[in-house]
This record gives structure tokens, sequence and C-alpha cells, in this order.
């Protein structure tokens, strides 16, 4: 590699990302068609139009007495609106598993909210639990945002 390779590129005038961690246990018993608000990410957008691009990931799990499956989902709200597509993933009971979502949306300049909102199908009086702090090698959620043109 050539020392003009090696030169870094040049500053594009792009918003820094931003990035939100799950760092408390979260549990939840509210089943579709309610959703509880999971991670939350400010950013603010510098150039006239261009995208956001999002990642999400998480590693879940459901307990109590229910032994079927039980579906966690996940849906994505642009200030204020609801983003077409989000996440489920069937699961079953105390098994942890991942899920993620990757996305990219058209804003103009200025200050956007993305919050991540999540939900169940089935499984009714069993708790859907994200734990980093009790289980910190195997639970998580996060969420980035970062402006791209």
């Amino acid at each position: 590699m050539s020392s003009q390779d090696a030169k870094a590129a040049p500053f594009l005038g792009l918003a820094i990302p931003r990035t939100s961690e799950l760092t408390i246990d979260f549990a939840t018993t509210v089943t579709h068609p309610i959703y509880a608000t999971l991670l939350t990410v400010v950013i603010t957008t510098l150039r006239p139009s261009s995208y956001i691009a999002f990642d999400f990931t998480c590693a879940c799990r459901h307990t109590g007495a229910f032994a079927g499956n039980v579906a966690p989902t996940v849906r994505f709200r642009l200030d204020g609106s609801l983003l077409p597509g989000g996440a489920t993933v069937n699961m079953v009971r105390n098994l942890i598993m991942p899920m993620a979502r990757l996305g990219r949306v058209v804003v103009s300049a200025g200050l956007h909210t993305m919050i991540v909102e999540i939900s169940k199908f089935g499984g009714v009086g069993n708790t859907l639990a994200i734990s980093p702090v009790s289980l910190t090698n195997l639970d998580h959620a996060s969420l980035t945002l970062r402006e791209e043109f």
C-alpha cells in the first residue's frame, strides 16, 4: 500500500454516529399489539438530503410457566412514524435467541429520534427479558444510527 492509499478520508460533514446500549435488566409482559419502548437514539444530521442508516441487535429470552413458543417482535419509529419492516424470532422458553435488523431511511438535515419498541406474540403470562446486567455475556440490545449520503 502506498502512502497515498494510507491517507485518511477527508471529513465529509457527516454527523457522528450515535449508539444506545441497554444498560439495565429489562423485562416486559406486553403482548402484541401493545409495545414497550426498549431503546431511543437521537441524532442530528448535517447534510440537506442524506440517509440515516441503522443497525439493531438483541439477544433476549422469555421465562414463565407457559411451555409453548413465544415470538418477540420489534418495530422502529423515526420521528414518531413507524418504519416498514421489523424483526421477529420464534423462541423456546429460556433459550437465548438473537435478532437483528439493518435499515436505511432518507431524511432531511436536522434532529431525528429513533425508538425501538418490543412486544411478543403468544405466551400470555410469560416475561420477555433482556438482562445485560445479570447475564452480562449473553443478553444485550443495541441500536446504532449513522448519517450516510
